[in-house]
């Protein structure tokens, strides 16, 4: 049999091989540098596989968990930046894309308008022009009025005044008629 002594010392060394491991690994797993935030294979899982052989396991761990825990929350608060500016910029994209689909809204809500309003002008000028109201020459400066205005054409707005004077005159002479 072997001494009560020897076995300890047996048991101990098996607890310490089997701390290194496990730190070894989860070193591995978890990307866990000894030193520095770079990891690699000096400062990586071998290295505290040797730390936890050499240094006695027990004096490793706390070592080991407060490292660990450091680089764990670094690399946890990365990622919630990271997602926080992901998560702006799919509110920012999709509240972009609202606001275009409300303008598309409003420009044909606006567009609608205006072919209801042309609508309703044509009417008033049609029925002024049946009770005698609105001469041809009237209508004809009119029409001409809305091309001009209409047309970016250089030289009408100076056209237009000269004829909305001469209509102003000539529709109470017409109407007397």
């Amino acid at each position: 049999m072997k001494s009560p002594e020897l076995m300890g010392f047996l048991i101990g060394l098996g607890i310490v091989f089997v701390i290194s491991v496990w730190i070894a690994i989860d070193a591995h797993n978890n990307r866990i540098p000894t030193i520095g935030d770079e990891y690699n294979i000096n400062t990586g899982a071998l290295a505290w596989f040797l730390a936890g052989q050499f240094l006695c396991g027990l004096f490793i761990i706390p070592i080991y968990l407060i490292k660990r825990s450091a680089v764990m929350t670094k690399r946890a608060e990365q990622r919630r930046r990271e997602y926080s500016a992901e998560a702006r910029e799919r509110v920012l994209e999709q509240e972009r894309q609202e606001c275009e689909g409300e303008l598309e809204e409003v420009i044909a809500g606006l567009q609608q308008q205006v072919r209801d309003l042309r609508f309703d002008i044509s009417s008033l000028l049609r029925l002024l022009q049946s009770k005698n109201l609105l001469t041809p020459t009237d209508m004809a400066l009119l029409i001409a009025k809305r091309v001009l205005q209409d047309s970016n054409l250089p030289g009408a707005p100076s056209f237009q005044a000269e004829h909305e004077a001469t209509a102003i005159q000539a529709a109470p002479a017409e109407r007397k008629k």
